[in-house]
């Protein structure tokens, strides 16, 4: 049993782990939020906490000592699974990655019932364990501070939409000046700063930077069979090492790479074989 804080906020939160398999920590939420360090006695009697859609969230308990606004809310213990709600909350996070949730602190064992072995079998959602303390922390303020939470989220949504659509104006004028020299002398996902882990995300850049040198060397414009054969290569490669390291391949790591395979098909001018390429992913 680990407690956790969430900084900025001074809450508390709970996790269990449940099981390790195929080098992956398989771990649990639990319904417990505190203003304190919750203890083992906190937390005997907790439940799994449940998710579910932003519209019909699920209401999360409190362990340790009651926030003042949860006692004026009425909160109460051990929620019953919504109607419409999704699966609990949980993660695999490799062991390879880096603990990277703040304030992680064990707090004793307590046994590992039935229904939460049985429950792992349905689990696909891989991640570092910040991303746990983040869908903890949404729970809370959809059931708590629900109002200025989605307020919150409308104006996260619009700035990222103009975010987007900045990075794309910029990114269809990089395309018209973009050169083997140019891409060979860039340092591949720069985002990739913090996440993925810096050993997968360094072993990508490599072989991607020996894919482009090898592309480069067949021409200007090489023969699309040739362009096709060595992508294909490369993204079985790709499929292979996202699950041997715990697929820590998500969403916008998933975007940068279709982004730079599409440089690479503009710099050897078959961009037609986009789609064809990226449709070979598994991550």
């Amino acid at each position: 049993m680990f407690a956790f804080s969430k900084n900025p906020t001074g809450r508390f939160g709970a996790l269990k782990v449940v099981g390790v398999e195929r080098g992956r920590v398989a771990i649990l939420a639990l319904d417990v939020i505190a203003e304190t360090m919750p203890t083992l006695e906190d937390l005997r009697h907790a439940s799994m906490l449940f998710d579910a859609p932003d519209e019909n969230p699920a209401t999360p308990s409190v362990g340790g000592r009651f926030l003042d606004e949860l006692v004026a809310a009425g909160v109460i213990m051990n929620p019953n699974l919504l109607p419409g709600a999704k699966p609990v909350v949980s993660r695999f996070v490799p062991t390879t990655y880096e603990i990277d949730l703040d304030g992680l602190t064990p707090v004793g064992s307590l046994p590992v019932l039935a229904a939460e072995r049985a429950l792992i079998d349905q689990w696909t959602s891989t991640s570092s364990l910040i991303n746990l303390g983040y869908a903890v922390e949404r729970i809370f303020r959809l059931a708590f501070d629900r109002d200025a939470y989605l307020a919150e989220q409308v104006l996260h949504r619009k700035a990222e939409q103009e975010k987007r659509e900045a990075e794309q104006l910029r990114y269809e004028s990089r395309l018209k000046g973009l050169t083997w020299s140019v891409l060979l002398s860039e340092k591949l996902f720069p985002a990739w700063s913090e996440y993925p882990p810096s050993a997968f995300a360094d072993s990508v850049r490599l072989k991607f930077r020996d894919v482009m040198i090898e592309l480069q060397a067949l021409g200007k414009k090489p023969k699309r069979a040739e362009v096709r054969l060595i992508l294909r290569e490369l993204i079985a490669w790709l499929n292979a090492e996202d699950d041997a390291s715990g697929n820590p391949i998500e969403t916008v790591e998933r975007e940068h790479i279709h982004m730079l395979l599409e440089e690479i098909l503009h710099v050897t001018r078959q961009p037609q074989l986009l789609g064809e390429i990226i449709d070979l992913t598994t991550f």
